[in-house]
């Protein structure tokens, strides 16, 4: 189903809400980011977000899916959600791998479509 309003992901909610968060490098350069962001007012949810750098090499790919797989699998919330840019099939493919499943929701953010994951524990 598509859904033509955004989630909360102000800069304000980020600020105030935010658990954790991961930045990866390799020497001075980074890699990627990722964190979690608890909703306000919902119990046992949270919001997760990564954006990794084109230019990431395979060996990073892996150590970073690894960590973050741990992290998600280690977290105590029984509902996780993230949006994917439905443009990018790798970020997809991604996702199922992560354990997340496609909700097909879809959200258009200042005119980029963006695909509701969920992972259930």
């Amino acid at each position: 189903s598509r859904v033509n309003s955004s989630p909360p992901t102000d800069y304000h909610l980020v600020e105030k809400y935010a658990q954790v968060s991961h930045t990866f490098k390799r020497g001075n350069t980074v890699l990627g980011c990722a964190g979690t962001i608890n909703l306000p007012n919902v119990d046992d949810k949270c919001f997760v977000w990564a954006f990794l750098s084109k230019d990431i090499r395979p060996c990073d790919f892996v150590f970073i899916h690894k960590y973050l797989k741990k992290s998600l699998d280690e977290m105590p919330e029984t509902s996780i959600e993230m949006l994917v840019k439905d443009a990018i099939p790798k970020t997809h493919r991604w996702a199922r791998l992560l354990g997340f499943h496609n909700t097909k929701e879809i959200f258009n953010i200042d005119g980029v479509e963006y695909v509701k994951y969920e992972r259930i524990k």
